[in-house]
């Protein structure tokens, strides 16, 4: 029962971290590409938005 439980916790936290690695691919790859083709202010308007929204969201559960 206990090596199950341990197997089981592994899993969820590999596909956890499996989430996570992907929420960072995702920024990194198509977020700045959109910011690189963005003026200077609107990037900076874009990315102050952007810390601000996100720790109000649900994404922060998985960080």
């Amino acid at each position: 029962m206990t090596l199950t439980l341990i197997l089981i916790g592994s899993q969820i936290a590999a596909l956890a971290g499996g989430l996570v690695a992907g929420l960072f691919l995702i920024f990194s790859d198509f977020m700045m590409r959109a910011l690189r083709l963005a003026t200077p202010a609107a990037g900076i308007e874009v990315m102050q938005t952007l810390n601000r929204e996100i720790y109000r969201s649900a994404t922060m559960v998985l960080l």
